[in-house]
């Protein structure tokens, strides 16, 4: 129950966070005309393909678009679990990107910048064979990362966008156990590395 209010609670900040800037930018932009459009994005391809080995996966998110300052405001959220006949996981990501154009508007080739969240739980077996014993692991983390990467985003007249990008960078905060997954070969340790490829949304005013 404590992680399950934990990973609400980082999501209700970045919901805050974007807030905050949307209130920012409404302040400073009060005597011009501020472009503002809300989209969601989804990756059916990525759900389709993990439900194949009965896992689940989802990679989604919202974003903000402020068009009369080239800038994007992220918000990706990926949720994976799943199990096996030795083990069960779970994944919890959370990030906030800041992207800026470099064209004349929304939409084409931008640079970012991103903070995430990252919980993880994992429970595995490991079958020591040779020494016929098993030894069994139940492993929690929280962290905390930054990350700086490179993109491109298609949006069409009818207001579809598509996009793709990578960014890589390192988690700050985490736990002895993190590093005791990296070190059996899973996900954990201080590297953070992401790529975005399948996902869809569409914009609304």
């Amino acid at each position: 129950m404590a992680q399950r209010s934990c990973v609400v609670l980082v999501f209700a900040l970045f919901l805050q966070l974007d807030n905050d800037i949307l209130a920012a930018r409404t302040v400073q932009d009060s005597s011009s005309d501020s472009q503002l459009s809300r989209g969601i994005e989804f990756n059916p391809a990525g759900l389709l393909l993990y439900s194949a080995m009965d896992d689940l996966f989802f990679s989604g998110g919202f974003s903000s678009f402020y068009s009369n300052r080239n800038i994007e405001i992220a918000f990706p959220i990926i949720v994976y679990r799943g199990d096996d006949e030795d083990s069960k996981y779970q994944e919890y990501h959370f990030a906030c990107h800041y992207r800026h154009f470099i064209g004349e508007k929304v939409g084409g080739f931008y640079f970012s910048g991103g903070l995430h969240y990252k919980y993880a739980h994992y429970r595995y077996n490991e079958n020591w064979w040779y020494f016929d014993s098993f030894e069994d692991h139940d492993i929690k983390f929280h962290k905390l990362g930054l990350s700086f990467g490179i993109g491109f985003r298609y949006i069409s007249k009818k207001r579809f966008f598509w996009g793709t990008s990578i960014f890589a960078g390192r988690y700050f905060t985490g736990t002895s156990d993190a590093e005791e997954i990296n070190s059996i070969g899973e996900p954990g340790g201080k590297l953070l590395l992401g790529t975005e490829i399948l996902k869809f949304g569409i914009l609304f005013k």
